[in-house]
């Protein structure tokens, strides 16, 4: 405090300026404020803006690509605990004595459940064969011998009757023989 003058006039002046110099930074903090303001303002609003535009291209996304299969729910991700745990179980047998933890299902293999071709026996049958004209060599003269015959069968539907037509055809449309002078095999087509 000893550097303080002691004139009136000098130490009001130096209040004068010290009292203009706060009211200056004064009026700078409320104006550095109203800017943060401003700034925290505009942050809310790109944040906002984005937010909009992330929905908007994930609708899009949606729309071209369609829902996505990847996100699993509680439910699903139980089921692969559980599977997890029923494959490292089966890979110790000796520690867990060849049992299963709670709630795994065992996955033996199973016969798979198809139905191949085989039509119901009740409906009733139609048999077409496709055959040649004549069962004898026109090179020789001698009797042809079948070798082989593809069946097939269809589902035929008629209006208000159900029925099963079989064709039978030789091998690939042909009749293959051995010709008794010749050591070769020949093909006659039809």
């Amino acid at each position: 405090m000893s550097d303080l003058h002691s004139d009136p006039a000098l130490l009001r002046q130096t209040v004068m300026a010290l009292s203009s110099r706060l009211a200056a930074l004064s009026e700078e903090c409320s104006t550095l404020a109203t800017e943060r303001d401003a700034a925290i303002a505009q942050r809310d609003a790109a944040i906002l803006e984005n937010d909009k535009l992330l929905m908007i291209l994930s609708q899009s996304k949606r729309t071209i690509f369609g829902p996505r299969s990847e996100t699993l729910d509680i439910g699903q991700l139980s089921f692969f605990a559980i599977t997890a745990q029923a494959a490292r179980a089966a890979a110790n047998d000796d520690v867990t004595g060849g049992r299963l933890p709670d709630g795994a299902q065992g996955r033996g293999k199973r016969p798979a459940r198809r139905n191949r071709g085989k039509l119901p026996e009740h409906l009733p049958r139609i048999d077409v064969v496709i055959d040649i004209e004549s069962h004898i060599c026109p090179c020789c003269g001698e009797q042809l011998h079948k070798i082989g015959e593809t069946v097939k069968e269809a589902f035929d539907v008629i209006p208000m009757q159900y029925r099963v037509r079989g064709t039978a055809a030789g091998d690939a449309a042909r009749v293959w023989y051995r010709h008794p002078r010749r050591p070769r095999q020949s093909t006659v087509e039809w």
